[in-house]
């Protein structure tokens, strides 16, 4: 049997205030654009869109990346039902229909299959999804018969009365329809429908005709879904935060499955294009956007934040690290507190350790620096050590310079590197240590001001200020 989609996308979500509602974007991608994957992954074809509010938008957007749909203008958007009576007038014959709303983007392919396969098998004229909703919301109440428990009708939020209210029960939007039942209807009684609405003040909406199916006698029914995070609908701020963390939960969701393990699966943030390892633990209040990849056995501790971030096996980021753009080996140790920022590389084995910032440098194998230390536009050699509150000086008020470091240097606490400026091989650069030339490798700096001790001067100087304290 063949299925066509219809997407209706011509609102414009005056609630919502970011333009027509199909071209929001969410962290997954744009809504329509993930409405059309959904339906082109359960094989529904031909699909055509709806447009209205800033139609030409939409129509670019579609023309540009989705050559195949088929596009359908609402000139007057006069609310559901009509966008359907306008596409009606221009599809092409097929055994079923899926209608969508244009911001529900996260009903996955195999409701829309389920969707499709409960209207056939029951040989109905229309089904639509239904979820139960326990907060308060402004989705269309399911009205059932209180003895055969049927679907009777859907009543729009605004008009409920107190008693509608409080079904639990709600329509997503989503619907499957009979094709030739949908157009007889729309052809007898589009503008009776369409007559009535408008001497009445209201919108043309499309579970309008639920009412016509029932006194022909044309079958319909709801098909419960558990999930409703498939089918939130975005019509404020907070839906669309609320969408963004129904993403999050199924990504979260996945990679459980997978075997990573979650301190507080409540409480970690993953971007759409994140990739998790085999055995990685990610602690509380972790975030990690961007396009990161983290590694097998990788134990991510908690408030740490990365982004675009590659991350070895095997290695740990402690509390509290903030890293962006680093390409980590195996078996690195980071934090807590410490900070990364882009352009940056650690090869194996490298510790980078409390209040250390590090920033477009490359630190090679084993490379340490535990405490205190600012790396910056710098190379590092193999099993170096920089030492506590060592400052590569990069900047010389008009651009920046690259300080080079060899191999197996020991670097003292307290050093300023001046760059540009170059540590051989087995270098040792004593604490206090301030270097502005570059270093042969073997060689021993020691750069350090002359000691004056003054004989009885605790007692002088507290003399002169007016007395011990």
């Amino acid at each position: 049997m063949s299925t066509a989609g219809l997407v209706l996308a011509a609102g414009h979500g005056s609630r919502l205030k970011r333009g027509t509602k199909a071209l929001v974007e969410c962290d997954e991608g744009i809504f329509i654009d993930l409405i059309l994957a959904s339906l082109r992954g359960a094989n529904i074809s031909p699909i055509y869109v709806v447009v209205g509010f800033e139609r030409e938008k939409v129509e670019e957007h579609l023309i540009t990346n989705h050559s195949d749909v088929k596009i359908v203008v609402q000139e007057e958007l006069l609310g559901t039902g009509h966008a359907v009576w306008c596409a009606l007038k221009q599809m092409e014959k097929c055994d079923h229909v899926v209608v969508c709303l244009g911001d529900v983007p996260l009903v996955t392919p195999a409701s829309f299959g389920k969707l499709i396969r409960y209207t056939q098998k029951r040989d109905l004229t229309a089904c639509f999804a239904s979820m139960l909703v326990f907060e308060k919301n402004y989705y269309g109440r399911v009205v059932r018969d209180s003895f055969t428990n049927s679907v009777t009708s859907i009543v729009e939020f605004k008009h409920c009365d107190s008693k509608q209210l409080l079904i639990r029960e709600v329509s997503t939007g989503v619907f499957c329809f009979k094709f030739s039942d949908l157009k007889s209807v729309f052809d007898e009684y589009g503008e009776y429908l369409l007559n009535q609405c408008r001497e009445q003040g209201l919108e043309m909406y499309l579970p309008l005709v639920l009412d016509i199916f029932a006194t022909k006698g044309m079958l319909f029914d709801a098909l419960l879904f558990e999930d409703s995070d498939e089918f939130i609908g975005v019509n404020t701020e907070e839906d669309l935060i609320a969408l963004n963390k129904a993403l999050n939960r199924r990504r979260v969701k996945k990679y459980m499955g997978k075997g990573v393990k979650f301190f507080d699966p409540n409480l970690v943030w993953l971007s759409s294009k994140t990739e998790l390892g085999e055995g990685v633990e990610i602690g509380t209040d972790v975030q990690i956007w961007g396009e990161s990849v983290i590694k097998n056995g990788v134990k991510i501790l908690g408030y740490s934040y990365l982004k675009d971030c590659q991350i070895g096996s095997g290695s740990t980021i402690q509390h509290f690290c903030h890293l962006e753009g680093l390409v980590c080996g195996e078996n690195c140790i980071i934090g807590p507190f410490a900070r990364v920022r882009p352009n940056t590389t650690f090869e194996e084995g490298v510790r980078v350790g409390n209040f250390v910032e590090v920033k477009n440098s490359a630190l090679a194998k084993s490379v340490k620096s535990n405490h205190l230390s600012y790396i910056g536009d710098a190379s590092v050699g193999e099993n170096s050590n920089i030492g506590a509150g060592v400052i590569t000086c990069n900047f010389d008020g008009f651009k920046k310079h690259r300080t080079i470091i060899g191999k197996n240097c020991l670097v003292g606490a307290n050093v300023n590197l001046v760059a540009p400026l170059e540590l051989g091989d087995n270098v040792i650069v004593g604490a206090g240590s301030t270097v502005s030339k570059s270093v042969p490798s073997g060689s021993l700096a020691v750069e350090r001001a002359k000691l004056r001790m003054i004989c009885d001067g605790f007692r002088a100087y507290w003399e002169k200020k007016g007395g011990l304290r």
